[in-house]
């Protein structure tokens, strides 16, 4: 009956695991409030947090494969185009003031 028990408390840790989408740690898996089991009752089926994650490991690789699958790397952003210079203003030239000039008085 023990092992019927802790294959599935097993089954379904690795589904909670999966559905955050990572292997929580022990102090990241207690501070979650909609855990299947709790603490003390992983400790009594696996005897500690890291023969949990081995045995997790040993007889679910698929689903340790993918959670364990490196995220891909984001999309580089796209550089804005750049600006078009503003046209330049054929009535600009006559708009600015001559320079003086000297007379000759």
């Amino acid at each position: 009956m023990r092992i019927r028990g802790r294959k599935a408390a097993l089954d379904a840790l690795v589904m909670y695991m999966m559905e955050k989408g990572k292997v929580l740690t022990r102090l990241e898996y207690g501070k979650q409030s909609d855990v299947p089991l709790r603490i003390g009752q992983v400790d009594n089926y696996f005897g500690n947090w890291s023969r949990l994650v081995a045995i997790m490991e040993n007889d679910y690789p698929d689903a340790w494969k993918q959670l364990h699958a490196p995220e891909p790397e984001p999309a580089p952003k796209p550089e804005p185009a750049p600006e078009p210079a503003p046209a330049a203003d054929p009535l600009a030239a006559l708009s600015k003031a001559a320079p003086a000039e000297k007379s000759e008085d």
